[in-house]
C-alpha cells in the first residue's frame, strides 16, 4: 500500500510540476540598457536619443524584482517569466516622479513594460514584446 502512495505522489508531483524552476542565465542579473523602441503599428524604430542618460533595467533572480533607472527618475516592480513559454509579466512598476528633459523616454519604457507579455534575447539583445504601443529593445551591458 505504501508504494502504492508513494508512486501516486511522484506522478502527481511530475505532472504537476514539483520540479525546480528553470531560470533564464541570459534575462536575470544583467544590466540592459534600452536601445531603441519600435511602433507596435507601423514598425517604425526610434532610437534611444544620445545625450540622455540611459535607460536600464535589472532583473533580480532571487525576489524577481526588475530595477528601473531612467533618464532622471529610478523605480522597481516585480517581474515573472517563463523559460519554456518566453512570457514575462512585469507589474507594479513605481518611479519617483522628477520631471526633466527626456522624461517622455522613461514613459515609453515603463508604461510598455508593465504591459509586457513576451521576451525574446538574440545574443547581447532583449527585445521585450507589449500590448502597449511599442516593443522595447535592450542591449546587456
Amino acid at each position: 500500500m505504501k508504494e502504492k502512495i508513494i508512486l501516486v505522489f511522484i506522478i502527481v508531483c511530475f505532472s504537476a510540476g514539483c520540479k525546480k524552476n528553470r531560470t533564464d542565465e541570459n534575462l536575470i542579473n544583467k544590466t540592459w540598457v534600452l536601445d531603441h523602441i519600435e511602433d507596435i503599428q507601423s514598425k517604425a524604430v526610434t532610437p534611444f536619443p544620445v545625450g540622455l542618460n540611459p535607460i536600464m533595467i535589472d532583473f533580480t533572480d532571487s525576489s524577481n524584482v526588475v530595477t528601473f533607472k531612467g533618464v532622471c527618475n529610478t523605480g522597481s516592480g516585480k517581474y515573472s517569466y517563463s523559460v519554456i513559454s518566453m512570457k514575462i509579466n512585469i507589474s507594479d512598476l513605481t518611479l519617483t516622479k522628477v520631471a526633466c528633459i527626456g522624461i517622455d523616454w522613461e514613459s515609453y519604457a515603463s508604461q510598455n513594460m508593465v504591459n509586457s507579455y513576451k521576451y525574446s534575447i538574440n545574443g547581447n539583445t532583449l527585445e521585450i514584446f507589449t500590448h502597449g504601443n511599442y516593443n522595447l529593445f535592450f542591449t546587456r551591458q
